[in-house]
């Protein structure tokens, strides 16, 4: 009977040996049972031997490193898991383990990556929890080159997004895919979007009189869609003018479907109402640009009525030019007293319409004009 006692023992102590210590985290034991996966007959990945112990990270060979690469490509292509899929951007291996790229590494997302992928801690996760703060704005059109989103308004679920590019100025504009997103978050702060990380170097030449679309992905499992506002901003070349930011807006909205404008269709042979690169743009002319409907309706529209008890009023100072045709560009604030009233103030003044534009030595010019957007309490 001895004999058998003693053989029984050791197989308990075996058993007790293989199951996953009761002290370890829980992220190791779901990178220790996780280890069996289908793979091809003539890979060998010995994960048990990469796992952590005791919560520690030891040194790993070049040979277990590979391993642990293989593994996680094999799983990153392998998952079903669209989240997943939307956030990892890329991984490598390096002299201080593997780096894997993310879009967003908030908690949940490192948390869904260790738990799917692997929780080893050679495995070092790379991107940002907060996006950060970026209240950048742009003009919509400049020098006769115009940006718009075709795509006005675009599902929470949408993966896409359209905008064109618009060339009606007498010169070859020179762009490419670059292109970055904000969002405005539910605080009220505009932030930089976790959008594409890498981008196609493939450059475009709009001609004279033509106009291009452009399409920017969106991620809506990685950054949690809500209902809410985004800016879309590409640089561009325009003749002699280097990169030139431009912007245009959209929103996400909680609809089935989504508003989309017809593609601009310039007619062949127009002839360019814009103008060359090269005008210049006066501050005082013989004939000054006029508003349709005089100075008092310019001020009736340049003002705003606040809800009674706002604690704050004041007004903003809008630059624009106005140009040879009388559509507005180049908006800029100069003055502010209060930077939660510059965003409307801007939106107001591109909402204006055309000018009577000025003249000098009898002939339609540029002028650079300044108008106050005043907001004062009822």
């Amino acid at each position: 009977m001895k004999p058998r006692l003693i053989l029984l023992a050791l197989a308990a102590l075996a058993l007790t040996a293989c199951r996953p210590s009761a002290s370890r985290s829980n992220a190791t034991q779901t990178d220790t049972t996780s280890a069996v996966i289908s793979l091809p007959k003539d890979t060998v990945l010995k994960t048990d031997t990469i796992a952590p112990q005791a919560d520690t990270a030891r040194t790993l060979n070049t040979k277990e490193l590979e391993q642990l690469m293989d593994l996680i490509s094999h799983r990153i292509q392998t998952s079903d898991n669209d989240t997943l899929a939307q956030n990892v951007t890329g991984y490598g291996l390096y002299a201080d383990g593997i780096h894997v790229h993310l879009r967003r590494a908030t908690p949940r997302l490192t948390e869904q990556f260790r738990r799917i992928v692997t929780a080893s801690p050679a495995v070092k996760l790379e991107g940002p929890d907060i996006l950060p703060p970026c209240p950048l704005i742009a003009p919509t059109d400049t020098l006769g080159v115009s940006l718009r989103a075709l795509t006005t308004v675009v599902p929470l679920s949408a993966r896409k997004m359209e905008v064109e590019l618009v060339n009606r100025s007498d010169t070859a504009v020179l762009t490419g895919e670059r292109h970055f997103l904000t969002y405005k978050d539910a605080r009220g702060v505009w932030r930089k979007y976790a959008g594409a990380a890498f981008f196609n170097d493939l450059g475009y030449r709009l001609r004279p009189q033509s106009a291009q679309r452009f399409t920017a992905p969106l991620y809506p499992l990685v950054n949690e869609h809500r209902p809410t506002r985004f800016r879309y901003f590409q640089r561009v070349d325009i003749g002699p003018a280097r990169d030139v930011l431009l912007m245009c807006e959209f929103r996400l909205a909680d609809v089935p479907d989504a508003d989309t404008l017809p593609f601009t269709v310039i007619p062949s042979g127009s002839a360019s109402a814009s103008r060359s690169p090269e005008e210049p743009v006066y501050d005082l002319v013989d004939e000054m640009p006029e508003f349709p409907g005089g100075q008092d309706s310019l001020m009736r529209l340049c003002s705003r009525n606040l809800p009674i008890g706002s604690q704050i009023h004041g007004r903003v100072i809008v630059q624009f030019v106005v140009e040879t045709d009388g559509s507005l560009s180049n908006f800029k604030v100069l003055r502010s007293s209060h930077p939660d009233f510059e965003e409307e103030a801007l939106r107001i003044v591109r909402n204006l319409p055309r000018w009577k534009p000025g003249r000098k030595d009898g002939r339609t010019v540029r002028v650079r004009y300044i108008v106050p957007v005043v907001f004062r309490m009822q």
